[in-house]
């Protein structure tokens, strides 16, 4: 079940708030290209934008204008960006070369992209794709990559290229996380099992995770030298190559299913059925992490 993130439908009458996601309009793409060249000639990296200016900035009524001389943009980009430029935070030049990762730093990295998804990895903001979002794709929204536009040239530009806003909790959370102020809004995140899952499946594909220990043996076993770095890009793609490597996961639902086997000889799809059941589950899975 997806968080109840946004508002089912648009306020009436139209409007801005803090966190409206405005997607790279025609017109917007005009404001940048004048005034953030950059963000213009790299649309991959900034094809959707979030409000940060507080709502009450924004409002105009009868009986008063905008305080807002400026409204704060927040670049958003896909999550895969996010994940490759973590990952390449763990890697050496040789375990870039082979787009590998260590597992000793899953877990770590695990952790970071369960809180990303808690909105509470500062200074990132969580998107989820669902029926009302422009995007298909998981977003994040770069809170320190900003970009400042006019609030009386701007406004109704911006208002155009609206296309989905939050609901009042998480707009409160962004606005949290936006002021740094340290106190925890509350907010109907995921389910704890449902974000453990999200986070294994995006770091599962994201990258190919390795034990340091069977690419030394490997290297043992070959008679190269123990210092990878050492070693030429094709000789290391090689001994990635030859590693047949299972995680403490794999190798003790093996096990299991090979006694369920003795017991049930007839049955191999119930057993399969087993085992796949042992892979997905979170307490066996945490005690046996690597």
């Amino acid at each position: 079940m997806e968080p109840p993130q946004y508002a089912s439908r648009l306020a009436a009458p139209p409007q801005l708030f803090q966190g409206d996601v405005l997607e790279r309009t025609g017109e917007i793409e005009a404001i940048l290209e004048r005034l953030y060249p950059y963000a213009y000639q790299n649309p991959e990296k900034y094809p959707y934008f979030v409000v940060l200016t507080q709502s009450c900035d924004l409002v105009e009524d009868n009986t008063r204008e905008r305080k807002a001389e400026h409204i704060t943009l927040a670049a958003v980009r896909p999550l895969h960006l996010f994940l490759e430029h973590e990952v390449a935070k763990l890697q050496t030049p040789e375990l870039r070369e082979l787009g590998i990762c260590l597992t000793k730093d899953k877990q770590r990295f695990l952790n970071k992209v369960e809180r990303l998804l808690s909105n509470e990895e500062y200074p990132f903001f969580y998107l989820h794709p669902a029926e009302t979002t422009p995007f298909t794709e998981p977003m994040v929204a770069y809170l320190r990559v900003t970009f400042p536009l006019r609030t009386d040239s701007h406004y109704p530009v911006c208002l155009n290229a609206k296309r989905v806003e939050l609901s009042p909790e998480f707009r409160a959370k962004l606005g949290w996380l936006t002021t740094l102020v340290f106190g925890r809004v509350a907010t109907a995140d995921f389910d704890p099992e449902e974000r453990h899952k999200f986070a294994r499946d995006f770091i599962e594909g994201i990258v190919e995770w390795r034990k340091a220990k069977a690419l030394i043996n490997q290297a043992r076993q070959k008679g190269l030298s123990e210092n990878l770095a050492r070693l030429s890009p094709a000789q290391l793609r090689e001994l990635v190559s030859s590693i047949d490597e299972k995680s403490h996961l794999e190798v003790v639902a093996d096990i299991i299913a090979k006694h369920a086997r003795e017991v049930w000889p007839q049955d191999e799809q119930q057993v399969e059925l087993f085992r796949s059941r042992l892979l997905k589950d979170r307490a066996l899975t945490e005690s046996l992490s690597e």
